[in-house]
């Protein structure tokens, strides 16, 4: 019996299904090899998003709710929660919360992010060792050339 409408012949409710969608506005791109922590696969994240449809006879009517857009692993859809990553020297992207590189298991406690202008003049980030010491950052026309600790 259908508690909307007290018939017992129409069948109406909710069904709740994730969907893939596109970057979201003002949201970060999508972090490139990403060690996820449920399958062990090194795949792009996407983004997705839970949506509540109405449904009437088993036929979906309209969309109720959306929930706000987060990353997931491409292979397995599982949630990978915020946009907060760090991309290891090897090219691996993995969770801020993770202590040690997944792939070649280097600590994330002796990684800095810094912001270095580029040879092109755009600014890039690029992870330097920061072992309570000053570093210094050459640059020639060909942009960064060395790595200089004090």
């Amino acid at each position: 019996m259908c508690f909307l409408c007290g018939l017992q012949s129409l069948l109406c409710g909710t069904i709740e299904f994730n969907e893939d969608i596109d970057k979201p506005e003002s949201y970060p791109d999508e972090p490139t090899k990403i060690m996820c922590p449920k399958c062990s696969t090194y795949r792009n994240a996407t983004y997705r998003e839970k949506l509540t449809v109405f449904n009437l006879c088993y036929l979906p009517l309209c969309t109720t709710r959306r929930s706000i857009a987060y990353l997931a692993c491409k292979s397995c859809k599982f949630k990978l929660g915020s946009a907060d990553y760090n991309t290891c020297r090897c090219g691996i992207t993995s969770s801020i919360s993770s202590n040690f590189c997944g792939n070649c298991g280097r600590g994330k406690e002796q990684f800095k992010l810094e912001t270095i202008k580029g040879e092109s003049g755009e600014f890039k980030k690029q992870q330097v060792e920061n072992k309570e010491k000053e570093i210094k950052i050459v640059e020639s026309d060909e942009g960064i050339k060395e790595i200089i600790k004090k």
